[in-house]
């Protein structure tokens, strides 16, 4: 029985219409440049110099705020 369910079900998506997408991209997009390839440093710098412990320092500070946030929600009356 179990084996019946699951052939039925393994070909239900048989049934099934799917959309045409042969031709489905604009001819413009595909005649265009591929992007210029950059390295992996760009992504994983800051942008600014930051050092890591002044990183800690900024998270440390903004989570101590919001946990000060989060007490402050705790303790004020719901209306």
């Amino acid at each position: 029985m179990r084996l019946v369910f699951f052939l039925l079900l393994a070909l239900l998506p048989a049934c099934a219409t799917f959309p045409a997408l042969d031709e489905t991209i604009d001819p413009a997009a595909a005649k265009a440049a591929f992007p210029d390839f950059v390295p992996f440093e760009t992504f994983i710098t800051t942008g600014d110099d930051q050092t890591a412990a002044e990183m800690t320092d900024d998270l440390s500070l903004r989570a101590a705020v919001l946990e000060n946030r989060a007490e402050q929600l705790r303790n004020s009356a719901v209306q």
